[in-house]
């Protein structure tokens, strides 16, 4: 089975229950890393951390420096993780209906690839005016 991590940078921990339920269920082996900026985030919903501890997720407490919007950290989590792929899903997304199945037929059509892109809807709401984005 295809093993899938995504990383989820999040200030915005009311998307997270909606972002959850395009994330889960999933047909694929998927890990979901949450990553709470601190300098943000100051509290905590109890049950919804609850929630998610329930679901193949792993929790990170990271404080950011205020400009980095934790990359640099991600990247150090990226660096743990021995196999499968990566995505990276911000708090203000959600998966597409069809992500999965998009995914696993490309990983699947094309085994010796390492990184796949895909589109990303943003609906003309980032600072590039976009409706879709060609990653």
């Amino acid at each position: 089975m295809i093993k899938l991590h995504l990383l989820t940078r999040c200030t915005r921990l009311s998307n997270l229950r909606i972002i959850r339920d395009t994330v889960f269920p999933s047909p694929l082996n998927v890990t979901w890393h949450i990553v709470f900026d601190t300098s943000i985030v100051k509290s905590f919903n109890k049950a919804l951390i609850e929630e998610l501890k329930q679901l193949p997720t792993k929790i990170y407490y990271i404080e950011s420096n205020g400009t980095d919007y934790i990359y640099p950290q991600l990247s150090d989590i990226i660096d743990t993780i021995d196999e499968g792929f990566v995505g990276i899903l911000d708090d203000d997304n959600i998966l597409h209906s069809d992500f999965y199945t998009g995914i696993e037929k490309a990983i699947k059509q094309n085994p010796d690839k390492k990184a796949f892109v895909y589109k990303q809807y943003i609906g003309g709401k980032d600072f590039t005016g976009l409706k879709v984005r060609d990653i």
